[in-house]
């Protein structure tokens, strides 16, 4: 390997290095989140995340179309639907969600579940945007 070969690959490994610790620090920021669930015909409900009650105990049901959804938070891991009254359990296969911006939506409850980031009021939402479609 030539010099010039060690210094570009240097290079390229400190850059990645400055990328992950960049990457790590950004996304710890303070602001809190709160569960916006949304359902047609009526207002979002938006509940501070710190305010929700915890693991298995913490259970709650969110009333839909074809019976509702059974959520759970776990501060470890996040929100997620435990179990839901509908066939392709779609909603339960997405897992935890634990960013702001990241839903779950159960088409057959007509029910959208959100994390949204507060603002210093608390009453609204900054978005991470992980894709746009055109």
């Amino acid at each position: 390997m030539a010099k010039t070969d060690r210094r570009i690959l240097a290079g390229i490994l400190a850059a990645a290095l400055i990328l992950l610790v960049f990457q790590y620090f950004a996304g710890s920021g303070s602001s809190e989140l709160a569960l916006e669930v949304s359902r047609p015909g009526e207002e979002r409900l938006r509940i501070p995340i710190s305010s929700l009650p915890q693991g298995e105990q913490g259970r709650w049901h969110i009333e839909g179309a074809a019976g509702g959804v059974y959520l759970s938070y776990w501060p470890e891991q996040g929100v997620h639907v435990d179990r839901a009254d509908c066939p392709d359990q779609a909603c339960v296969k997405t897992g935890f969600i634990n960013k702001a911006g990241q839903s779950i939506v159960c088409v057959p409850n007509q029910i959208i579940i959100r994390l949204v980031a507060l603002d210093g009021q608390g009453d609204r939402g900054k978005e991470e945007l992980d894709g746009i479609l055109k």
